[in-house]
């Protein structure tokens, strides 16, 4: 049977959101753009909301999320230190 003929269980729902949660975030720490990356993942912006908001069902959510957040500041913060050196130079 093909995966996608699978029937969805519970295990299998949440290990495609932890999928696809693992895919926004990975996008997010990229680009540091909730609208980019949620389109880039493949979700919706609501969907990340989402997560954010039930904290219960997915307790490790906010802080993969506060650690992405911080991974797409450092990476915006060294972008802009090295053009503004480019630009002094």
């Amino acid at each position: 049977m093909a995966e996608k003929d699978k029937p969805r269980t519970p295990q299998r729902a949440r290990a495609e959101t932890v999928a696809r949660q693992a895919g926004f975030l990975q996008q997010y720490a990229r680009i540091g753009v909730i609208s980019s990356a949620a389109r880039l993942a493949h979700i919706s912006r609501s969907e990340h909301y989402l997560w954010l908001s039930l904290p219960k069902k997915y307790p490790k959510y906010a802080k993969q999320f506060e650690d992405a957040h911080e991974q797409a500041c450092d990476r915006l913060e060294t972008a802009a230190v090295v053009q503004f050196i480019d630009m002094m130079a």
